[in-house]
């Protein structure tokens, strides 16, 4: 089997994993979306890491997404500032609580925090200061990934606790600590093939799809994107504009 074949199968691996293990979380994780929307407020999103930022915005205005999801859109974490400089932000707690303030996370709130990993102190304050604001915190991470990492390792949270330890819903993405996979012959220090931002997208289509379903089931239009009906888009979207910081 060569590389594209075995990306492509331990991706498929992965997915089907999720499905069929991670239903009974999306199910939770879709309800509490539910709530929210049913009361007229978004959901909000954050990807504290240099490629989970990518997950708030795939999960921002996408074409058959759900309209009322606010993306924390914390650039200063994405590779916009350098590598260096956001890695070295990723180990500094006091950075989500100033994130959390300027969107004005509170009481009643839904955040999904998006990181494959698992252990940096921006991810899991976030998560350890959300709930302690009162909001829901929903994880979407790897467990098995966050126990592979030594507890010294830089730019871990003070309290040495993961993102799935500190979350009310916890989505497992399955994939193996590591993260890549294709090994390349006669290189046995080198893998490839990236998996982490594939299965975050995955996640959080899944979550879409869930919340659209169980909405339509009781008789309520689903807020999302509607491809064909611009007027169908922006009746909903007039109901969350405000709460949308970056729409």
């Amino acid at each position: 089997m060569d590389g594209l074949s075995q990306y492509l199968e331990y991706v498929k691996a992965c997915l089907v994993k999720v499905v069929e293990q991670e239903r009974p979380n999306l199910d939770a994780a879709a309800d509490f979306m539910i709530r929210r929307f049913r009361a007229g407020k978004v959901v909000h999103i954050y990807g504290p890491g240099v490629h989970s930022y990518i997950a708030a915005e795939d999960a921002f205005c996408r074409k058959g997404g759900l309209i009322p999801v606010n993306a924390l859109l914390d650039t200063a974490l994405s590779a916009a500032n350098g590598m260096r400089f956001a890695h070295h932000l990723e180990g500094q707690p006091a950075h989500a609580d100033a994130c959390l303030a300027h969107y004005n996370i509170g009481t009643g709130d839904v955040l999904i925090v998006a990181n494959a990993y698992g252990f940096n102190a921006v991810c899991v304050q976030a998560a350890i200061r959300a709930r302690e604001l009162g909001a829901v915190v929903i994880a979407i991470t790897c467990p098995a990934f966050s126990r592979s990492v030594p507890a010294d390792a830089a730019n871990r949270h003070p309290s040495g606790r993961n993102l799935y330890e500190v979350a009310d819903v916890v989505i497992d993405n399955h994939m193996d600590p590591g993260e890549t996979v294709v090994p390349v012959q006669g290189h046995p220090e080198l893998k490839l093939g990236a998996v982490a931002t594939i299965l975050h997208s995955f996640i959080i289509n899944c979550l879409v799809i869930r919340v659209a379903e169980k909405m339509a089931a009781e008789g309520e239009s689903p807020p999302v994107v509607a491809v064909s009906d611009q007027e169908y888009t922006d009746r909903i979207r007039a109901r969350y504009a405000s709460q949308l910081r970056h729409y």
